[in-house]
Parts: structure tokens; C-alpha cells; sequence
């Protein structure tokens, strides 16, 4: 990740204007305020969010793929000059990777502006899924849609809509007082009879992050630079090392390059 945010900070730095950044402030706001607030500051329509990682990226920052190695994490966020890298697990299911950037958005607007003071007032975690909830499911649009009994039919619809998993939906409703907590329990202990506890029916569309790879591209087709020199620039040892970090799909047809092909000039 260190040397993804590295190369990404070198890179947006060549770009004129100044690379494009809104990310403001939130720390005065609770989580439900944050989350409207937020969607009213980027001018986000009323309803379902259809794509989380184009509203990250069209903010300024960047959304990159990335192995960790586990399937225990969703997402990381990290700060690289003026802007924000949210890594990505491309092996979590899209409903929860998107919840995940929506997390990873809470803790930045609170993290990234928080006074010595504020550290230990609240749980991160905690007001983190608050805003992720809020800013998806935006409350008085949410509390509409759960009119009549709950069931695990209309979660399923819900899902659909508001693309997010259905144990958010649940969480969502009882957060808005639409199900009392034991129909919220009774709703996890049906999911799990059925065995959708884990994994969920209703497969959300997985968004493509476009960002980091449009901003190599206008290297390589406006700038004129071939992939060798973005290596050199990148300090990277070879043309495989690069696609297989940026252009993975390009690894099958890959000519590479000795180390020693540039390795003088850096």
C-alpha cells in the first residue's frame, strides 16, 4: 500500500491544475447530520448511492484494488499528499465493500480533522458504521421503506434498491425505530436458518474503480510516456512488476524488460 500511495502522490503532483480535492470537515456533526450533510456538500440526488467508489473518486481521491491476503478485511484508508487512497478487497462481496468505503469516509472526515482534544470522546469504529449507515440509507428516505412487516422477501427488494447487504438493512431499520430489537433478533435468526447469514442472496453489481488507472493512461497516451518510463519514474524494477500492480489484465501478453534496462538512470 506505502508504495501504491507513493506512486500515486508522484503522479497527481505532474498534474495541473491542482489535483482536485473536496473532502470537508464533519467533526461538529454526529453521524446521522454527517451523512446528510456530506450528500448535500457533493451534491449527492436523494436515494440509493449508485456507486460509491465514482462519488469517492469524482471527490478527488482514488479507489484502488488490492490483495491483502485475508478476506478479514474490506478496505483501508490512507492520506498521500492532498487527497485520500481507499484500498480495496476485490474478493468481498459488493454489497459489503460498499458499506466498507462509506466506513472508511467516516473515519476520514472525523480523523482527518480531529483535535487532540476529541481523541477518547467516542468509539471510531462505532461512529464510522453510524455515518456509513446514514450516509447510504439516508433516515426519512429509509423509514419510508419499511413500511408493513419486515420480512426476509422484502429485504431482499430493499436490497436491490438501496444496494447494501440486508443485516444493514436490519440494522438500519431498528437504528430508525421501524422493528423493535427482538424482531431485529427474530430477522438474524431467520437469516441464519436459512442460511444467508454469511452469505447473502441478491448479488449487487461490483463497482469498477476507474481513477487510478485513467491517470496512467494519460501518461501513456497524452504524455507519451511507455511503460518503461513510467517505471523509471515510479522506481519500479520491471514492466511485469508494473502491470502486475496496475494492469493486471495486460500480464498475459507481457514483453518485460531486464532490470539493468534503466536501472542506471534512476
Amino acid at each position: 500500500m506505502e508504495i501504491i500511495r507513493r506512486h500515486l502522490g508522484h503522479l497527481t503532483r505532474e498534474v495541473e491544475p491542482r489535483w482536485p480535492y473536496t473532502m470537508p470537515s464533519m467533526r461538529q456533526y454526529g453521524p446521522e447530520e454527517a451523512g446528510r450533510m456530506l450528500r448535500l456538500f457533493w451534491d449527492v440526488p436523494s436515494g440509493p448511492i449508485s456507486s460509491m467508489t465514482r462519488l469517492i473518486e469524482d471527490a478527488g481521491s482514488f479507489v484502488v484494488p488490492f490483495d491483502f491476503r485475508t478476506d478479514k478485511i474490506d478496505a483501508v484508508s490512507v492520506e498521500a499528499d492532498t487527497f485520500f487512497i481507499f484500498f480495496v478487497n476485490p474478493k468481498a462481496p459488493a454489497d459489503r465493500l460498499r458499506f466498507s468505503l462509506a466506513h472508511e469516509l467516516g473515519h476520514l472526515i472525523y480523523r482527518h480533522y480531529l483535535e487532540p482534544d476529541d481523541v477518547g470522546k467516542f468509539d471510531p469504529e462505532k461512529e464510522a458504521n453510524a455515518f456509513a449507515s446514514a450516509f447510504l440509507m439516508p433516515k426519512d428516505e429509509i423509514r419510508r421503506e419499511f413500511y408493513g412487516e419486515i420480512t426476509i422477501a422484502r429485504l431482499k427488494a430493499l436490497k436491490e434498491r438501496w444496494l447494501v447487504s440486508m443485516a444493514a438493512l436490519i440494522m438500519r431499520a431498528h437504528d430508525v425505530k421501524a422493528i423493535t430489537q427482538k424482531r431485529k433478533q427474530q430477522l438474524f435468526m431467520r437469516m441464519s436458518q436459512l442460511g444467508i447469514r454469511r452469505k447473502e442472496p441478491v448479488e449487487i453489481p461490483r463497482e469498477q474503480a476507474k481513477l487510478y488507472r485513467r491517470v496512467l493512461d494519460a501518461f501513456q497516451e497524452e504524455l507519451n510516456y511507455s511503460e518503461l518510463e513510467l517505471c523509471e519514474i515510479l522506481h519500479m524494477g520491471s514492466v511485469k512488476e508494473f502491470r502486475t500492480v496496475y494492469y493486471p489484465d495486460r500480464l498475459s501478453h507481457v514483453v518485460d524488460f531486464p532490470d539493468t534496462a534503466f536501472r542506471s538512470s534512476l
